[in-house]
């Protein structure tokens, strides 16, 4: 296994006046892993058990990152639709089997970044903590195991399928989950904290000061993935985490 990478970061004061200064961090960083060399096997499946069908979606091969995704290349009707159970014939043999699975992306990002500030404008103070990841790519394990409308009914309960059926209309689970279509997008822009305050220096006559703040923690995140958070772990499989929570926070701060 190689691993290449690089980083670069830059700590400034971008601004600096009577009554007003601006402090910026910026840092971004990039690397690569590949496997060199396996012994005597071209490649070996790992990664966890799809949807229970005692299927695993993701392999260690020579000239790929590890946890790369292992899944068939998906074929759509005219209209641009997912076919149900169709994939290409990579190796041209005539039959889909797992001959025809190939390497499609990882859950590396190709570059992250980093970005935070703080400000004070003679009583008022303003600070961010800003980051993003870009390239990287999901498994979106819950809607390949979960998207089908198979899935509506079991026994005599009605069952949750997330909404991403309506776009596929697939049926069955067995003949979609290892599909490249679940590898999605899971670039993202999140806003981990942001704070406001305001301190008054000559509170109670000056005998102490208050400050007073407001902020929120994980503020917005901006991504194209369709489940519930790109930022996942587990080696780019999504099979449900619970989600980060918003948090508003209100502080009073009094010295004297």
């Amino acid at each position: 296994l190689s691993n290449r990478g690089v980083e670069f970061n830059v700590n400034f004061e971008a601004v600096k006046a009577e009554n007003f200064n601006w402090n910026m961090n910026f840092n971004t960083s990039a690397y690569q892993r590949k496997i060199e060399e396996l012994k005597k096997v071209s490649y070996i499946r790992v990664g966890e058990n799809l949807a229970g069908t005692g299927t695993q979606g993701q392999a260690y091969m020579v000239g790929y990152a590890p946890f790369s995704y292992l899944v068939y290349k998906q074929l759509y009707d005219n209209a641009g639709k997912p076919i149900e159970g169709a994939y290409a014939d990579l190796n041209g043999d005539g039959i889909i089997n797992a001959s025809d699975k190939y390497i499609y992306r990882n859950a590396d990002p190709k570059v992250t970044f980093g970005f935070a500030s703080n400000m004070n404008y003679k009583n008022l103070d303003f600070s961010f903590n800003l980051r993003a990841s870009v390239g990287n790519r999901v498994f979106n394990q819950v809607a390949a195991s979960k998207a089908q409308y198979s899935q509506l009914s079991t026994g005599n309960a009605l069952g949750n399928i997330p909404t991403s059926v309506v776009d596929t209309n697939f049926n069955t689970t067995s003949d979609v989950v290892l599909s490249d279509l679940y590898v999605e997008n899971g670039s993202f822009l999140r806003m981990d904290n942001i704070t406001l305050g305001y301190t008054f220096p000559k509170w109670l006559e000056g005998k102490a000061s208050l400050r007073l703040s407001a902020g929120c923690q994980n503020a917005f995140l901006i991504t194209k993935y369709s489940g519930l958070d790109p930022e996942i772990g587990n080696n780019g499989v999504d099979s449900t985490i619970y989600p980060r929570q918003r948090q508003l926070l209100f502080g009073v701060n009094m010295k004297f």
